[in-house]
């Protein structure tokens, strides 16, 4: 499809899920929303799907309360709907590049909070001496 297509059915998604009261992240979330987007399947059932996936993963060990939060959670729930497609479907013509940059962001943005963690460790260990 023209990107204009893409980019039209990945909006929809999105406000499919902000109508149901699902708020998606604006940020490194987003990719994961492209990759749903080409998907061959239509988007109400994607975001019902998504939904469905968050549901189950809001009981699990690791995402309650102090899991990594809704819209990390949301973007994993996403992920594995699309993983989920392409294992029912081995034709899918899906770039593995759209995939493998998504997991690169989710591990750009696990190093970054390490770090972040690593710093704001040292600067209290500094000002307690």
């Amino acid at each position: 499809g023209t990107p204009e297509s893409k980019c039209h059915r990945t909006m929809q998604i999105y406000h499919g899920l902000r109508a149901r009261g699902y708020k998606y992240g604006t940020g490194y979330e987003l990719a994961t929303l492209g990759v749903l987007a080409m998907l061959p399947v239509e988007f109400e059932q994607i975001i019902q799907d998504v939904i469905d996936v968050d549901h189950f993963l809001s009981s699990q060990k690791g995402y309650g309360v102090f899991g990594p939060g809704k819209n990390q959670r949301m973007m994993h729930a996403a992920m594995l709907v699309v993983s989920d497609y392409m294992k029912e479907d081995k034709n899918l013509a899906m770039s593995s590049a759209a995939i493998s940059s998504t997991i690169s962001l989710i591990v750009a943005q696990e190093a970054a909070m390490c770090a972040a963690i690593a710093a704001s460790s040292a600067a209290a260990a500094a000002n307690s001496n």
